[in-house]
This record gives C-alpha cells, sequence and structure tokens, in this order.
C-alpha cells in the first residue's frame, strides 16, 4: 500500500544521503544497524518502518532460499546490533520470527528445509538468529554481535548483556511459550531445529534462572517432558543436559514421576524389552534431575515426602526377583542415590508418635504425619532387604543389591534414617541383625548351605 511504499522510500533516500552513502561503501553491511537507527529516529512513523521492514523479511525469508536467508539473516541482526529500543523483541517476534519458525518446523516439505539448512551457512544462522529470539533477551545495541557471513558459530555469537533480570522479556509471550514446546514434540521434522533451540535456550543458565522459573506450571511441565522424551527416545544429549540443568521445582518432577510410573506417558517401542527399557532411562532422568534440585526443596513438604514414597515404590518394583531387564540395575542405583538426596534434606522426626493420638483426635496433619511415618518404615524394610540377601525373613521377595558402591548408599541412607527417625528405623534394624544371626547358626549347622558374601561396610 501507499504507506509501505513511501517508509522503503524512506529507507532507501537515507541510504542514498551522501554521509550514509559514504558509510555504506566503507563499512558495507557493517554500516546497515546504523542506517536502521538514523531511518526509525528520523521517521515520524517509525512503527510503519519496522512493521514494513519486518513483513518484507518474513515474505522473503518464507520463500526458503539461501540468498533470501542471507538477505534477511544480514536485516535481522542488524536489527539486534541497533537494539530493543529501536527494533523491540516482541515485534520482532510477532511480525516475522513466530511465522518463519513455525514454517520451518511444520515444513510439509521436509526433505527441501532439511537440505537448505544442511547446505546454506546463511539458512542456518538464520535459523540461530530467530530461536535467538525465543531467548526473550532484549539486545541493549551495545551488542558485540557482528554481521558475519563465515561459517555458524552458535557460542560465540552471544550477547554482552549480563543477567539482569530487566534484560528479559517479562511476562515471556505467549506465543514464543507455544513455540517452544510445539518445537520439542516428537512429531516435529527438523532435528536441526530442535538441537538449536536447546543449545542457544534451554541449556542456557540464564534463561533457566530469570525465564524457565516465571512460566506457567503447563508450559514448564511440556518442556521437561519434551526434553525427556527426546532424550529417551531421540538419545539427546543436548535434551538431557537441558533437563538437568533446568530449574524444575518439586512438583513438576513428581508430576513426571507419576506419569512414567503409571504408564501415563507412552513408552511403547518396536518389542517389550524396548519399551521397558525406555522406562528405565525416563525413571533414571528424573532421578538425576530430582537429585540435582534435592538441596533447593523445601524440608517439610508434601510433594517431596510424595517423591520419597514413590521412589521407594519404584525401587522395590525394580529389586522383584522377576525384574531383571537390562540396565535395571543401574536405574536401581540411580534411584537409591537419589532417596539418599532427599532423605539428607528432609526433616523426618516428629515430635509425637501418631500412636498416642486418640482416632478423635487425628487431624488431617496427624494422618499425613502417618503416611509419611509409614513410607520410612517401607523405606528402611526394603533397604534391609536389599542389604540382608538371603538373611532377609522377606528374601524371596527382593533381588539384593549387587555392587559395593550400592551397597555403601544403601547403608548411609539408612544411617540418616536412623538419626531422623530412630523411634521407626532402629527396631526394625535390630530385628534384621537378629534375623543375619540366626540365619548365621543355620549356615553353620548346614554346611551345604550357600551364604551371599558382602564387601560392603557392615550394617
Amino acid at each position: 500500500d501507499n504507506e509501505a511504499c513511501r517508509a522503503i522510500q524512506s529507507l532507501y533516500n537515507t541510504a542514498l544521503n551522501p554521509g550514509m552513502r559514504s558509510e555504506i561503501e566503507m563499512d558495507g553491511l557493517s554500516a546497515l544497524p546504523r542506517l536502521l537507527v538514523k531511518v526509525v529516529k528520523a521517521s515520524k512513523q517509525p512503527d510503519l518502518i519496522r512493521s514494513t521492514l519486518l513483513e518484507q523479511c518474513r515474505i522473503v525469508a518464507l520463500k526458503f532460499s539461501a540468498n533470501g536467508a542471507a538477505a534477511v539473516l544480514s536485516v535481522f541482526t542488524a536489527m539486534e546490533f541497533a537494539g530493543h529500543e529501536m527494533f523491540p523483541l516482541s515485534q520482532k517476534w510477532k511480525l516475522a520470527g513466530k511465522d518463519i519458525f513455525e514454517a520451518i518446523i511444520n515444513a510439509e516439505d521436509r526433505e527441501r528445509v532439511t537440505d537448505l539448512l544442511e547446505n546454506s551457512t546463511s539458512a542456518l544462522q538464520l535459523v540461530e538468529n530467530i530461536v535467538r529470539m525465543l531467548k526473550g533477551v532484549k539486545s541493549d545495541g551495545s551488542s558485540t554481535l557482528a554481521i558475519i557471513s563465515g561459517p555458524s558459530n552458535r557460542r560465540g555469537r552471544s550477547y554482552s548483556v549480563g543477567t539482569d533480570e530487566e534484560l528479559f522479556l517479562y511476562p515471556y509471550p505467549t506465543d514464543m511459550k507455544e513455540s517452544v514446546c510445539a518445537c520439542l514434540l516428537s512429531t516435529t521434522p527438523i532435528g536441526i531445529v530442535q538441537e538449536t533451540l536447546m543449545q542457544i535456550v534451554l541449556s542456557s543458565p540464564s534463561w533457566s534462572k530469570h525465564v524457565y522459573p516465571k512460566l506457567d506450571t503447563d508450559t514448564r511441565k511440556s518442556i521437561s517432558r519434551g526434553l525427556m522424551l527426546l532424550h529417551v527416545f531421540g538419545g539427546s544429549g543436548l535434551a538431557q543436559h537441558s533437563l538437568l540443568g533446568l530449574t524444575t521445582s518439586h512438583d513438576e518432577l513428581l508430576t513426571l514421576l507419576s506419569d512414567i510410573t503409571s504408564d501415563s506417558i507412552d513408552m511403547s517401542d518396536d518389542s517389550e524389552e524396548e519399551t521397558s527399557s525406555n522406562k528405565l532411562q525416563a525413571m533414571t532422568i528424573i532421578a538425576e534431575c530430582v537429585r540435582n534440585r534435592a538441596a533447593s526443596f523445601p524440608s517439610q513438604n508434601d510433594s517431596v515426602f510424595s517423591l520419597i514414597k514413590l521412589f521407594v515404590q519404584n525401587l522395590s518394583e525394580l529389586s522383584a526377583p522377576s525384574f531383571k531387564a537390562d540396565g535395571s540395575e543401574y536405574t536401581r542405583v540411580s534411584i537409591l542415590k537419589t532417596i539418599l538426596a532427599l532423605v539428607k534434606e528432609v526433616r523426618l522426626e516428629t515430635t509425637e508418635s501418631p500412636r498416642r493420638k486418640t482416632r478423635k483426635k487425628v487431624s488431617k496433619s496427624g494422618t499425613k504425619e502417618e503416611e509419611n511415618q509409614e513410607m520410612y518404615a517401607s523405606l528402611a524394610d526394603l533397604l534391609v532387604d536389599l542389604l540382608a540377601g538371603k538373611a532377609s525373613s522377606t528374601a524371596s521377595n527382593v533381588r539384593p543389591l549387587v555392587s559395593t558402591r550400592s551397597k555403601e548408599i544403601a547403608v548411609e541412607a539408612l544411617t540418616i534414617l536412623c538419626t531422623k527417625a530412630s523411634k521407626i528405623v532402629i527396631p526394625k534394624i535390630v530385628k534384621a541383625v537378629a534375623q543375619v544371626i540366626s540365619f548365621l547358626s543355620t549356615v553353620e549347622q548346614d554346611p551345604n548351605a550357600s551364604v551371599t558374601k558382602y564387601k560392603g561396610k557392615a550394617m
């Protein structure tokens, strides 16, 4: 339309200005940020200049050509260098970045787009530039970014903006959240875009610190679930690294673990063995996430206690004699480490035994207290059985720990339980010791009896 034509004419006239023309001739593309700034500042309709330029960039980029990608990359990078005040990040994303990003991840002609990204440095750099918008960082105009045409160097082209919260978009735009979640779906055809998103945004400590915690619960759960599934089904190390680096809450991790345990997340694969392996991998990565975050969890919280309870349930199921899937021992040890990390942090001991309370006086908190004490008792029983082996009264129901390290972890967990929930745990250990003594005396009387030898610490 006429207004758009006038906007383009204004840009052209500024470029022909003797002073600006001289800069362009001397500095080439490096003069582009200064040109854009001059045009926007001089215009009576700066929004029209910005919107017209962004619309043209969107149209050119959606043609998916190497030359077009190079041209749009130059303009987008110049806008970054010009700064957020001249070219607001939210406007760049809304008018151009969003449509280009969605067109790439939802491309019907997957082969054509993949071929373009693999063979055109400019196209790949354009994807990186657009993904960088999803980080939500407002460039301050003093960025060290330079307009380059050489090989991609993701980590080298970063902002020099610090970690001040004011430099991030807040609230984080809804359409940005939707694009991040959509990119992590297993149906996303362009894997290189997923990798770029994880490398530039999701694995960024500043994004995890300043943006992720402020996202709504559903978005956070969608992101963490997407990363977990990419790790399990795609074997993505970047997904694992990104998930471990996120500031996930105990509630989010509890939801993920509950969904895995109840088979609410589809882990099915070509065979029963592969399906079982997928579930074990999922349990292992969530156990590692919880272990990394345990120190930040509150010492008394229902979700944290529920996490312990669910891990105890999983460890018990994996320790059944009939469960011997490949990788199960590694997962058992990982869960055991996580249980140890959690019991170190939570406050277990109570001031009053629930048995002393009458049925009429038991409140909701009293009921929770009873449930937690039952959980500690179950954990203590399981740890004793895992350590005692054939000497345990329930040996036929439990597959004992194998490695010395796993036994040391179990002993350490029992030791902490003794100090934090002594009234519950110590009697069970005394009973277990009596069972071991009785078992050993039986062995002495029967020379043909076999004894499982342990190299771990004595209980």
